[in-house]
């Protein structure tokens, strides 16, 4: 395959699992809020808790998906693969 296509699979794919590591994210805070602290809050605080477990669960997949790829790029060579260039040292 094509550097070109290389790119853009791995694009896909990683946009992908972003949006499925997020949306498990949220779901697991909308759960530990619901066990924890629903039960002692009055209502409308869901509406509060829902956002705050939207922004942290994009803040946690942010950092997760930075790790897995540096991971990712050591181990499978990426760089060369996809055609990107190394950061030249000044």
């Amino acid at each position: 395959m094509s550097k070109k296509t290389n790119v853009f699979l791995f694009t896909i794919v990683a946009t992908i699992l972003n949006v499925v590591v997020t949306a498990l994210l949220f779901i697991a805070l909308m759960w530990l809020y619901s066990v924890t602290l629903a039960p002692r809050l009055p209502q409308n605080a869901i509406v509060w808790a829902a956002m705050v477990g939207f922004v942290a669960s994009i803040v946690v997949t942010v950092f997760i998906y930075r790790k897995v790829l540096d991971w990712a790029r050591k181990k499978y060579n990426l760089d060369e693969q996809l055609g990107l260039n190394k950061k030249q040292k000044q």
